[in-house]
């Protein structure tokens, strides 16, 4: 049972740390676009990173749901599914602004 525990909570952690990550992204790629930073190395970071933070968000989002389902009310779930579905509603709404344009 405390083996059990332990993998759980090393998923949830592990979810949590990559939304901060992936929240983190996209926050820099806004922050080079508003003050138009214009450097090599991050538009090199830009490029490798976009599609895989793209394609992560609605992945964590799902999961983060799937283990609020689990586990209702751990700080670190709640937490990963607010910072997830903030991107992810982010994403969709300037692909949808830039699309319908």
């Amino acid at each position: 049972m405390e083996k059990e525990m332990k993998e759980i909570y090393e998923k949830d952690t592990a979810v949590f740390y990559a939304s901060i990550g992936n929240t983190l992204f996209f926050i820099w790629v806004y922050l080079t676009y508003i003050f138009e930073i214009d450097w090599v190395i991050a538009g090199v970071f830009h490029e490798l990173l976009m599609i895989p933070m793209i394609i992560a968000a609605p992945v964590l989002l799902i999961t983060s749901i799937w283990m609020l389902l689990q586990k209702p009310f751990q700080w670190t779930v709640v937490v990963s599914l607010v910072l997830t579905a903030f991107v992810t509603v982010a994403i969709t709404y300037l692909f949808y602004r830039d699309f319908s344009s």
